[in-house]
């Protein structure tokens, strides 16, 4: 194993449990009646309904009519083209995912402090407004295959602060790592982050994460931003 991937693996350790096997973290985590059962089962439900079809393997994603290629640049850079995915839907869902965390008590999630976006993510959730592209923008990059990373585990999410005033919240689900940018309107991103998030034109490039390089790849992504 590498020394990236020990190092990513000693951050499941300290986060998690002393225990070496990385026992799988339960998937219930957010606390019951946080939302009304509408807000819960009828909006938010429907989106998570949505981006488990859009994030599955199988035919739950040919029900949705989305389609997956791989791609490989002429640099090596490996990355999965997904087209025909609903922006708003699957939009709405990251935006979702942030926000309960940052409105929830339970300890898991008590980097996750959205301030006055938190009422801005709600309201854009409760009116099914997913904002422009560069509005709360998420990167999703998928670890490897080959990687020794394990895939069945949820992160604790950290924040990383910047000297630019961006706020990156990274989540690592399932084999997914999501990078969530929250920024004011007066603090400009690299194109490279929201074109590399989910488009208006129902687009979505997922990077690929090459084996052993979990960590510098996340640093080697947030460089432009921690200067």
């Amino acid at each position: 194993m590498s020394t990236g991937d020990q190092a990513f693996l000693k951050g499941y350790k300290d986060k998690f449990s002393p225990d070496p096997k990385f026992k799988p973290v339960q998937t219930g985590l957010f606390e019951k009646h946080i939302l009304c059962s509408r807000c819960d089962n009828e909006i938010i439900g429907s989106f998570e309904n949505y981006a488990s079809r859009v994030l599955s393997n199988g035919p739950q994603r040919k029900r949705v009519k989305v389609s997956v290629q791989h791609h490989v640049t002429e640099k090596g850079t490996s990355f999965f083209r997904y087209s025909n995915i609903d922006y708003a839907q699957f939009k709405l869902f990251l935006l979702s995912l942030i926000w309960k965390s940052s409105v929830s008590s339970n300890e898991m999630f008590e980097s996750v402090k959205l301030g006055p976006h938190e009422e801005v993510i709600r309201n854009m959730i409760v009116n099914g407004n997913p904002g422009k592209e560069g509005q709360y923008p998420v990167n999703i990059l998928k670890l490897s295959e080959k990687s020794n990373v394990p895939t069945q585990f949820i992160e604790k999410p950290i924040c990383i602060k910047t000297e630019a005033g961006h706020r990156v919240y990274r989540y690592t689900i399932l084999g997914n790592i999501y990078l969530f940018y929250v920024s004011g309107t007066r603090h400009k991103l690299p194109t490279n982050v929201v074109s590399q998030s989910i488009l208006m034109s129902n687009h979505l490039n997922m990077l690929e994460i090459p084996p052993n390089q979990t960590n510098n790849y996340v640093d080697m992504l947030l460089k432009p931003l921690l200067k």
